[in-house]
């Protein structure tokens, strides 16, 4: 992965990271991880903004499939990089949706 890591890949604390269900704890094994910088410098806080307007950089934001589908669907229309960086999440969102109704993004 480029724009993502795993858990065990973190070295440090200003990640925002996906995770499944509804959030009630933090630095899961089976969550998937950005780091604030990168979400910063590739401005994919007007993204989710936009798309998710219940979005919370600092808190936790639930994020159902329907809603997940319109970020995609926006993100397509944007650079290359945001386009793969949302596809790196995405990868993960898919195997989420299997089993869970909505994942969590936990803010920085």
């Amino acid at each position: 992965m480029k724009y993502c890591c795993l858990n065990d890949q973190r070295t440090g604390d200003a990640y925002f990271e996906f995770q499944k269900g509804t959030g009630e704890e933090h630095w899961l094994n089976d969550s998937i991880y950005l780091d604030a910088d990168v979400f910063d410098d590739l401005n994919l806080w007007q993204l989710f903004q936009t798309t998710l307007p219940h979005f919370n950089y600092y808190g936790l934001t639930p994020v159902t499939m329907d809603e997940w589908h319109r970020l995609r669907e926006a993100a397509a229309k944007l650079s290359p990089e945001v386009k793969q960086a949302v596809e790196e999440l995405d990868a993960w969102a898919r195997t989420c949706f299997l089993t869970d109704p909505q994942f969590t993004i936990c803010g920085v």
